[in-house]
């Protein structure tokens, strides 16, 4: 696999940000607002959402695994804002090694997906290239449309409301590493430690609880707004909810989740669980008065949640009281994925 690497902020804010085409009075959100998703306003009550991301594709795990990441990783973005995708636009660029069998697998399993949210796919690209390495193959759009109340961005937090967290930090991470290197860990830190991690991979999909969310409400009496928790971690995810808001957060650091076999498995990988891929987690921010009522109805769901403390619009920081930085803390967030190619013959 090629090794990958983040895009540094100051890139991405001077050189990205700025030259988005030609700018239209319809849209209401896009990326250079610090969003993970494009609003456009299509009548006076409607929009449509929209989001892109890279098409994944690891020859180790079984394709609909990587079937199920790709559809994923557009789709969780545009949950985030509350409208809901419906359509799928896929262009795939297999590496050349590639089994026709396994190619069918994977087309089979992104489409029975893609049936199982009620999404249509609207646009395919399929190859086969020599140049192509994993786990990035292609990429992803995905769009969907609703009614214009029924939206939410960061901006929409409001001073003192709670700021909720489903799942784990590092959920991405140590899932694909407990499927990639499986006798390594279980040698390491043994069976179970492996095994439960490895059930965590269908949880790396945010999709439910921002579906449920929309069921609870959203606004100023319900969810304010969302974040999807990607690839620099959690707290790579507060820090970027933070500019795209425009509100600081006091967090409770020993607040925020980790399962003990990610905190076992980051560990053994040197990884830091909080800085690396935790696809799967979503932050929320509710009022104080309606957070408790969500949290059990996602806990009512099945879905894990913490309460990790609260928006504050005096301020524009992130506090983590309690948070102690680590050696390691300003690693890449997508390094993990460098680790298996390090590991490749070794483990």
């Amino acid at each position: 696999m090629n090794a990958v690497r983040e895009i540094s902020d100051k890139f991405t804010e001077e050189k990205l940000d700025p030259k988005l085409g030609q700018k239209r009075n319809e849209i209401i959100a896009n990326p250079g607002m610090r969003y993970d998703y494009s609003l456009i306003q299509i009548t006076d009550e409607k929009i449509m959402g929209m989001a892109s991301d890279d098409a994944i594709y690891i020859s180790k795990l079984p394709p609909d695994k990587s079937a199920y990441l790709t559809f994923h990783k557009s789709a969780d973005k545009l949950g985030s804002s509350g409208v809901m995708p419906e359509y799928l636009g896929v262009s795939v660029h297999m590496p050349s090694g590639i089994e026709e069998d396994a190619l069918s697998h994977f087309w089979n399993s992104l489409n029975m997906e893609s049936k199982k949210f009620q999404v249509a796919i609207t646009g395919r690209n399929v190859s086969v290239s020599e140049e192509t390495k994993e786990p990035f193959v292609g990429g992803t759009t995905i769009m969907g449309t609703s009614m214009k109340a029924f939206h939410v961005t960061p901006r929409g937090a409001v001073g003192g409301d709670r700021i909720l967290m489903t799942k784990t930090s590092g959920l991405e991470a140590t899932t694909l590493l407990s499927h990639l290197f499986p006798e390594f860990i279980e040698e390491k830190i043994g069976e179970y430690n492996q095994k439960m991690a490895q059930k965590l991979f269908f949880k790396t999909s945010s999709l439910q609880e921002e579906q449920e969310a929309l069921k609870f409400g959203l606004g100023k009496n319900g969810v304010t707004s969302m974040k999807a928790v990607r690839d620099r971690g959690v707290l790579g995810a507060l820090e970027e909810y933070s500019r795209a808001g425009g509100f600081g957060m006091e967090v409770d650091f020993d607040q925020i989740p980790v399962y003990d076999e990610v905190k076992e498995i980051c560990e053994l990988f040197e990884l830091d669980p909080y800085r690396t891929s935790s696809m799967g987690a979503l932050l929320l921010t509710l009022p104080e008065e309606v957070a408790e009522d969500f949290s059990k109805a996602l806990i009512g769901n099945g879905i894990d949640v913490a309460d990790i403390g609260k928006i504050d619009r005096e301020s524009n920081l992130v506090k983590l009281n309690g948070y102690k930085e680590h050696e390691d803390s300003s690693n890449d967030g997508r390094s993990f994925y460098n680790l298996f190619s390090a590991f490749e013959g070794k483990a």
